[in-house]
């Protein structure tokens, strides 16, 4: 019985096998995958004639197509996309992050993703400017370019080497200290405090100095009891603005109290010339 159920099974599958409609199907899709297999190497050989750019970008497309190492005339099958985009990435230092594609018949586009800066440091005379990853993108000798964009300036361990589309390289070989550095500016850059934040001094990380709004001097002691410490400092800065009157003054950690403490306000300019003057008067938005 199970035979003859066996039997009749394959009948009917060399049926179907040697029917006209199977055959031609087969037919239909083995011709197309040799189509596209010959459209695909007939493409690989055309050589790359254009160029563009999806993405907004500070680098003008002829930058772009210099920093990939890509050429007009490259075949396209020769491309290495992985390469040409990590010798952007490096070679336009705002570019974050790339995808090189090929469009029909002869184009390559390049789809760009930029970080802008988030921090600056000084380094002798020089100034540079920093995404939140530390990449250096930028060098200038004008801080008040950073200034202008409200960027946190920071102070760093002593550096031995700052070049544009890398990250700042220690002088100390200390790889502990790299990590906790890293770590304690990612912990200013994801607190609500990074928005009023113009200056983090991180030199020494057990104190640790901010600079708030140009008019707070903080002594921020270490990093431990770190959203205990930043829960009573909003607290002093929201008391200073509204309590006290003025926004401006020297703010230390008092480790005996477990608490910051307001010690004076920054003195006003008008004051020190004429020896009258009104105290600075609270930004009205300032940790509202």
């Amino acid at each position: 019985m199970k035979k003859a159920k066996r039997k009749k099974s394959n009948t009917r599958l060399n049926k179907i096998l040697q029917s006209p409609q199977f055959c031609i199907t087969v037919l239909v899709i083995m011709s197309l995958l040799a189509l596209i297999c010959l459209i695909s190497v007939i493409l690989g050989f055309m050589p790359v004639k254009h160029f563009t750019v999806e993405g907004e970008t500070h680098y003008d497309i002829s930058e772009i197509i210099s920093a990939s190492g890509i050429r007009s005339g490259d075949r396209l099958y020769k491309i290495d996309e992985k390469k040409a985009a990590q010798k952007l990435v490096k070679g336009c230092p705002y570019i974050k992050k790339v995808k090189i594609k090929q469009k029909f018949p002869n184009t390559v586009c390049f789809v760009v993703k930029e970080e802008e800066p988030g921090w600056y440091i000084q380094v002798g005379k020089d100034f540079y400017g920093l995404d939140y990853d530390m990449k250096v993108l930028l060098e200038t000798y004008v801080e008040q370019d950073f200034i202008d964009r409200e960027l946190t300036k920071l102070v760093l361990p002593e550096l031995e080497e700052v070049i544009v589309g890398e990250l700042p390289k220690f002088a100390s070989d200390d790889e502990q200290l790299m990590k906790e550095t890293l770590k304690i500016i990612d912990a200013f850059r994801t607190h609500e405090i990074k928005q009023w934040l113009t200056g983090l001094d991180i030199s020494n990380r057990f104190e640790i100095k901010l600079q708030i709004d140009n008019s707070y001097e903080v002594y921020f002691g270490g990093m431990t009891s770190f959203d205990i410490k930043m829960k009573t400092l909003i607290e002093v800065l929201k008391k200073s603005s509204t309590e006290y009157g003025y926004a401006g003054g020297i703010i230390r950690w008092d480790e005996a109290y477990g608490t910051f403490a307001l010690e004076g306000k920054y003195p006003d300019p008008s004051e020190s010339e004429s020896g009258e003057g009104e105290e600075n008067s609270p930004d009205s938005d300032l940790f509202d």
